[in-house]
C-alpha cells in the first residue's frame, strides 16, 4: 500500500509540475502538449512487459537528471504564468473569444472536458475487451497510443478544431460499431481516440489561463473514473 500511494504522489507530482512547465514555455501550443503526454502510454506499456528493478532504477535516473537540468535552466529567471494562447503563426483556430468566458460558463467548459475524458477513458478499455493481449500486442497499444496523441496536436495546429475532431469521433464511432475480436480495428480507434488528449488539454488551458497545472490535475483525475466504470460495468 505504501508502495502503491507513493506511485501514485509521485505520478501526480510529475504530470502537474511537468505539464504545467510544457504549457508556459511552449505557450499552449497542441503539438508540445501532444508529445509531453504521449510519452507515458508506451513507457506504462513496456512497464507492464518488461517490469523490474533495473527498470524502475533507470526510470528514476533519468528522472533526477532531467530535473536537474530544468532547475539549472531556470536560475535566474521567474517563472511565466502567461495567458494561455498560442503563438500567432502556428495555423491554430481563434481561440474562444473572452466575452463568452464567464466564471460559470468556465467550470461549464471543464466539467464537460472532464466528462470526455473520462469517456475517452472509458472507451479505452471498452475496445481491448474480448482481445487476448499479447506482450507484443501490450507494447503495440502502447506506441498507437503515443503517436495519436502526438498526431492530434498536429492535425489541430493543421486544420484547426471541429474538422479534425468531428472526423474522430465518427471515427471512434466506426470503430466502436464494428469492434468485435478486430485486433486492426482495436488499434484503429485507441488511435484516434487519443488524438484529442492534446485538444481537451489545449481547450482547458484556454479557458483557465495561468492555472496549467489545476488543468493537469483535473483532466488526469477524470481518466479514473472512465477506467473503473468499463473494469466494471
Amino acid at each position: 500500500m505504501v508502495v502503491a500511494v507513493l506511485a501514485g504522489l509521485g505520478n501526480s507530482l510529475f504530470h502537474v509540475w511537468g505539464g504545467k512547465q510544457t504549457v508556459v514555455k511552449a505557450g499552449n501550443d497542441p503539438r508540445a502538449l501532444g508529445v509531453f503526454v504521449s510519452t507515458g502510454a508506451l513507457e506504462l506499456a513496456v512497464g507492464l512487459v518488461y517490469c523490474s528493478w533495473l527498470l524502475l532504477y533507470v526510470l528514476l535516473l533519468a528522472f533526477v537528471v532531467l530535473s536537474v537540468v530544468n532547475v539549472r535552466s531556470d536560475r535566474g529567471h521567474e517563472v511565466c504564468t502567461t495567458d494561455a494562447s498560442l503563438p500567432a503563426d502556428n495555423g491554430m483556430a481563434p481561440q474562444i473569444p473572452r466575452r463568452w468566458l464567464t466564471p460559470l460558463n468556465v467550470w461549464v467548459v471543464v466539467v464537460l472536458l472532464m466528462l470526455f475524458v473520462g469517456y475517452r477513458s472509458f472507451t479505452g478499455e471498452v475496445f481491448a475487451r474480448g482481445i487476448h493481449k499479447s506482450q507484443a500486442l501490450i507494447l503495440t497499444i502502447g506506441a498507437v497510443s503515443m503517436l495519436g496523441k502526438m498526431a492530434g496536436g498536429w492535425l489541430v495546429c493543421r486544420l484547426g478544431i471541429l474538422r479534425p475532431m468531428a472526423a474522430v469521433v465518427a471515427g471512434v464511432a466506426l470503430c466502436l460499431l464494428f469492434r468485435g475480436d478486430s485486433v486492426a480495428v482495436l488499434l484503429a480507434g485507441i488511435f484516434l481516440m487519443n488524438t484529442t488528449m492534446p485538444v481537451t488539454l489545449y481547450l482547458a488551458n484556454d479557458v483557465l489561463p495561468g492555472r496549467e497545472g489545476l488543468v493537469f490535475g483535473l483532466l488526469a483525475a477524470a481518466l479514473i473514473p472512465g477506467y473503473l466504470l468499463a473494469v466494471y460495468l
